[in-house]
């Protein structure tokens, strides 16, 4: 974990290796899950991410940081995207950057929504859908 300069943010780096996180839930019906990280669109510095919930490959997603509904900023964004579902019990996402990498991939939290199991998404925060574009436009997840 790092303190981001001259602010009283914390991330967690993901370097090139990339990391998991790991946690249990509790409730006793699966729930959509959402990662947090730093989104920014200019310039372009921090890298797409795979992500992998509970080892399931075949439903992994690629989060793309530039991504996001302030388009054409240059401020730093919190965004969330919809990665997967969090089962009951251990669990764990696998945050791999792919190249280029000129700044770390940032995470800032995961979100988990048991009210948001009746929708099967997380709802329509910055960037929660497969097929989200920088017009705000949204998708359903296929997942």
């Amino acid at each position: 974990m790092q303190s981001m300069p001259d602010d009283e943010k914390w991330v967690l780096n993901v370097n090139s290796a990339g990391m998991s996180i790991e946690f249990d839930i509790k409730c006793n019906t699966p729930v959509p899950l959402g990662l947090g990280y730093m989104s920014r669109q200019d310039p372009p510095n921090y890298p797409k991410a795979q992500v992998v919930v509970n080892q399931d490959s075949n439903k992994s997603v690629v989060i793309d940081p530039r991504i996001n509904r302030e388009t054409g900023s240059k401020a730093r964004v919190t965004a969330f995207y919809h990665v997967g579902t969090a089962h009951p019990g251990h669990n764990v996402i696998q945050n791999t950057p792919l190249p280029p990498q000129i700044d770390p991939f940032r995470v800032l939290g995961i979100q988990i929504c048991g009210v948001c199991t009746e929708f099967g998404h997380l709802g329509i925060g910055p960037v929660n859908y497969a097929g989200h574009d920088k017009l705000g436009t949204m998708a359903r997840p296929t997942t």
